[in-house]
């Protein structure tokens, strides 16, 4: 039987073909909800840097992963297309609780 916490996650995240489950927007909105949810335990306002690669689906993505956050109740900063190193460097930057990167890369 596989391990039910690594039913979604590979070892570095979400793994999927955009549109087929999980890698749906409501998939994506209900683990931005969820994420935030977790991190509202020891932090009452989250805060959350998010970049992305220049995959169409991204921004589609991208506005999935916000929504959720936002009504999980924490707040996002967009930097757009971006290296994935730079949104861990922009996370330490601005002190934010953690960096989310939509990219189908295995950077």
């Amino acid at each position: 039987m596989k391990d039910q916490k690594r039913i979604y996650f590979g070892t570095d995240g979400i793994r999927g073909t955009f549109g087929t489950p999980p890698m749906t927007q409501d998939f994506v909105y209900r683990v931005g909800k969820a994420t935030t949810e977790y991190f509202k335990r020891s932090t009452p306002e989250p805060q959350f840097i998010i970049g992305r690669d220049t995959r169409e689906s991204g921004y589609v993505l991208e506005q999935a992963l916000v929504n959720g956050i936002n009504d999980g109740g924490g707040t996002t900063q967009c930097v757009g297309i971006i290296p994935t190193a730079a949104v861990a460097i922009l996370t330490t930057h601005y002190k934010a609780t953690a960096g989310l990167m939509i990219s189908a890369s295995h950077n």
